[in-house]
């Protein structure tokens, strides 16, 4: 019995790439490049404003761009990567968070006496060896300039 895929969402990433979401949870990258350098049909997704436009289709089967451009969910979920959402983000939470510090020429201890935030638990957050509370990291973020803040993957 054939399993039909069912796209949750799509996002485009760079690099004619596609974050995927199925029913059910599971995320995959997709990997457009192949398809357009082969040319045909899907050499048009080399116009960013195109590729962008990638949308779920009704009933979320697949996914689109136009009336000539589609794919099928089996397709996207069958030759996709498999990524862990969860783990690629806290990565680049960290790595913008150290990033933060270095710029505003802090060390750890003196982002614990600006913050409150024991330099201990900086330390651990920046090596990824914790998943702090939320109000730990906007209390640390706070004397960098910077907060957190809910974003649409497609950016």
């Amino acid at each position: 019995m054939l399993m039909f895929r069912k796209v949750a969402a799509v996002y485009p990433l760079n690099a004619l790439r596609l974050l995927v979401w199925f029913e059910g949870g599971e995320v995959k990258r997709y990997d457009m490049a192949p398809l357009v350098d082969a040319g045909g049909p899907f050499a048009a997704l080399r116009e960013p404003g195109l590729f962008c436009r990638v949308q779920v289709d009704a009933g979320g089967y697949g996914i689109s761009w136009n009336d000539d451009l589609d794919l099928a969910g089996n397709e996207l979920y069958d030759h996709g990567e498999a990524i862990d959402v969860h783990m690629m983000e806290k990565a680049r939470i960290v790595r913008e968070f150290v990033e933060a510090r270095h710029r505003a020429g802090l060390s750890q201890g003196q982002l614990e006496a600006a913050s409150g935030v024991r330099q201990p638990v900086i330390a651990r957050l920046e090596r990824g060896a914790t998943s702090p509370q939320l109000d730990t990291v906007i209390k640390a973020l706070a004397p960098l300039g910077k907060t957190l803040q809910v974003v649409d993957l497609s950016r």
